[in-house]
Formats: structure tokens, sequence, C-alpha cells
């Protein structure tokens, strides 16, 4: 079994203009129609929008929620090509994850029809209706997400371990055990979002910001670079005193004042996730203040590090169907979708399901249903 994990930014806007072969692919033009409104997103978004966002750390029944997270099972359907009911294993920061967990399962699990438009990036075809189906909703805290693909993907890594995942909404870290995580050691506070908006309270001392969208300043943040008056400005002296600062003002108080000297005696290591550890700048932060206590681990590709603990809890901790599985997170900066990866991606999306349940049996050991499919159609591309 080997999983995929495909990324676009968490951003979405109204847009009825017609956009006929704008883009490459199905992930560069999304375009989902929601209450007869269609919203472009991530990529095409950024693209062809005005003033793309999302709400930070929304509830799940904001329609930005909702839109992305339909993005999200229709890329794993597409890019899968299997048509499966779904279980779609998914979190939140540790500071929302209770009042989320229950709202995002009972609006989420069932049968998603998800009309959307492919002439974005196939102008000879036409709006269409997909079903997809999720037959059931996983909802566990972000941070429990990274110490699974730690454990997972981090073969080295052993026993008791610090972990953080540096989010654009939202800090968390921990101390990780054989069990989980220490609850007593949680943390969960600002994320980068504190830092992009220092970098915005300082560059509108000299420029006009012209109404840009914290996520369009976070992209100039994260190129190191932005465009103002017709003329590119670097700004990665700005952008390290910002993250300095952040470093600051929210990381280091925040380890301080939770974790005990003698959680320090009981591991060697501090594991760094999500969009904070591409950060060179946090990174020395980090060395500098740990130095003579632990060994600083960056993951690889931190972004998708959430979704693929996601994917990976489902299937090692619950024993789930790798085939059934999508590993979800709606992250503040980009969604990241992680499913089965298949030899040949598909070259079109079904109209309608074609596989059937045939039958289903309940599993005594968790209250998931073993699904078994009986594929009765012709899977050939019209």
């Amino acid at each position: 079994m080997i999983s995929k994990s495909i990324l676009f930014p968490s951003v979405i806007e109204s847009n009825s203009v017609e956009l006929n072969g704008v883009s490459k692919d199905i992930l560069t033009g999304l375009r989902i129609y929601e209450d007869n409104t269609s919203y472009i997103i991530g990529e095409l978004a950024l693209a062809e929008g005005s003033t793309p966002l999302r709400a930070i750390n929304g509830s799940p029944s904001y329609v930005d929620y909702k839109i992305l997270f339909k993005a999200g099972i229709l890329l794993a359907t597409s890019y899968s090509n299997t048509y499966y009911p779904k279980i779609v294993v998914t979190g939140f920061p540790f500071s929302t994850y209770q009042p989320n967990r229950e709202d995002t399962i009972n609006l989420y699990k069932g049968i998603h029809n998800i009309t959307f438009d492919p002439s974005t990036y196939n102008p000879n075809q036409a709006i269409k209706p997909v079903k997809v189906v999720v037959h059931d909703i996983v909802v566990i805290p972000e941070i429990l997400a990274c110490v699974t693909a730690a454990r997972e993907l981090e073969k080295g890594l052993k026993g008791k371990f610090f972990i953080s995942s540096l989010g654009f909404g939202s800090f968390d870290a921990c101390l990780a055990n054989e069990n989980g995580i220490i609850q007593r050691t949680i943390i969960s506070n600002y994320g980068l979002r504190y830092a992009v908006n220092l970098f915005s309270k300082e560059l509108a001392k000299n420029f006009y910001l012209d109404l840009r969208s914290e996520h369009q300043l976070d992209r100039a943040f994260t190129d190191g670079y932005i465009i103002m008056n017709r003329r590119k400005y670097n700004i990665t002296e700005l952008r390290k005193n910002v993250l300095e600062r952040y470093y600051k003002d929210i990381i280091s108080p925040s380890i301080r004042n939770t974790w005990k000297d003698d959680d320090f005696s009981k591991t060697n290591y501090l594991v760094l996730a999500g969009g904070g550890a591409l950060y060179e700048d946090i990174i020395r932060c980090f060395k500098e203040e740990f130095k003579d206590l632990l060994e600083i681990i960056v993951v690889d590709d931190p972004l998708t590090f959430a979704s693929r603990g996601y994917f990976y809890y489902g299937y090692r901790n619950m024993n789930l169907q790798s085939n059934l599985l999508i590993g979800l997170d709606i992250g503040n900066a980009h969604t990241v979708v992680t499913f089965e990866e298949v030899e040949e991606q598909p070259k079109y999306i079904k109209t309608e399901m074609d596989l059937k349940v045939k039958e289903i049996t309940n599993n005594p050991n968790f209250h998931f249903s073993k699904i078994i499919f009986d594929d009765t159609s012709s899977h050939e591309s019209k």
C-alpha cells in the first residue's frame, strides 16, 4: 500500500465568469457549485479571483469549510479512481477539536452530490454531478495525527518525543508517548497568522496594500518577495524579524509555561511539522533555545504531514481498509488530501456511482462497517 498526498490553497471565492481552458487539470481548476452559486477554489481562486479567502479556524458549518471538504473528497475520488464509499479521517487544532467534532460528523457523514465544472481544464466537458458517499468520519486532534505520522514515517523515532505542528491558524505541540499524547503537555496557541499580521502591519507603514487578503499576503510571505507599485521587493529580512518576534512572543513562552523540566529528561527529540517547519528562521530559533537539550527533527514534506497522519491513523490504529480511507487536512493555508495511490491516473470522473454495495457486515471490534463491493459496470472512459 502506497499513499499519495495532494494539496491546494485553502481559499475560495464566488465567481460566475466563464472560465474555459484556464488551467491544466482538476487540481488547478477546481470549480464547484453549492446552493446555485459557483465557487472557484485553490490555485484557480488565486489566479482568477480578486480577494479569495477562508475564515480562520472556522466552523464546519461555514460555507468555505463545506466547499473545501467537497473539493477534497472529489479530488481523492478522482485521483484514486475508486468510487467506493469512503471513510474520512480529519481533525482540528486541539483548542477547537471538541466543539467541532460532533458537527463535522453530523454534517458530512452521508451522500454528497457534488456539481463541478471540468471546463476550466477541459473546454469540451460540461458541468456534471458526482456522487461521493462518506460512509463514516473519524475526527481526532491534529496533533495526534502528527504523532501518528511521526511513528509511521520517522523510522528511527521511538519511545517519547516532543512534537510541534506549526500551522497558519494555530501552533499545537505536546509530548508524545507510546500510548499517544500526554494531555498535560498539550499547547494550542496562535499560528503563523500572528507573524503574517505583523508582516502586514510593517508593510502598511510604507505601502498601500490594496485590500489584499491575508492569504495573498501569506503567499508573498512564503515566496520571500512582494510586488508593490510594479516593483519587486525582497522581504526576507522583514520575514526573519517577524518570525523571530513570533517565536519570542508566542512559541517560547507557551513551551516555557507548559513543559516541565522533568519532561525534558524523558526524550532527546523535538519533531517539527506544518508550514512553519519550512522556515529556516523558525528552525534556528528552536535550535538556539534547545541546543543543550533536544535534537530538532524537521519532517519530510511538512505541509502534508498531518494529512498523512490522518490516513495512517485510520489504517494502522483502527485497522480500516486503505482503499476506503481519505486523510483530509482542511488547514487554514492549505487543504491536503491523502489516499491510496493507484498506478494510472483517471482520464475522467464518472457522473454516477457504478459500484453497488453487495454486503455490509458489522465488525465487532470497531463501530465501522466492513464493506464488500460488487463491480457490475464497465470502467471504460466514454
